[in-house]
């Protein structure tokens, strides 16, 4: 998730999943999360990557919950890291998949297109009541 920057300020991200091809192996991998300030001053980035138990090349499910206090992240219902810090402002959910020039290690340009970036399912809930809650929109 990312800023609007309708201001220069909102411009945080919240990155819920950030996964590179030479960090996944068959049954762990290097799962990149956290928070990016990029121009909000008021946060720090506190971004890594974390070892997660997984086989990345299978269906997972990738959760933040991102509270007035904190953003915390999860894999498949477990937690894996909190971020003492938050965003105050809208922001918008971008899907994105990426890729790179070639180098060791990495795919030949030979191999077959299209590719796919398959998504099962997304979803965003918003809390009934409490800080983060808003009246539901009619449309």
């Amino acid at each position: 998730m990312i800023g609007y920057e309708d201001e220069p300020n909102h411009a945080a991200e919240i990155c819920i999943c950030e996964i590179f091809g030479r960090d996944v192996g068959p049954n762990r991998c290097r799962i990149g999360i956290g928070l990016h300030p990029f121009g909000d001053a008021k946060l720090e980035d506190e971004f890594s990557a974390e070892v997660v138990e997984i086989d990345a090349r299978q269906s997972h499910t990738y959760a933040a919950e991102w509270t007035p206090e904190f953003v915390a992240f999860y894999v498949d219902d477990r937690l894996i890291k909190v971020v003492r810090q938050s965003p105050s402002y809208p922001m918008q959910f971008m899907l994105d998949i990426f890729e790179f020039a070639n180098g060791p290690g990495l795919a030949s340009p030979l191999e077959r297109y299209p590719k796919e970036f398959v998504v099962e399912s997304f979803r965003g809930y918003r809390p009934n009541s409490g800080p983060a809650s808003r009246p539901p929109a009619f449309f």
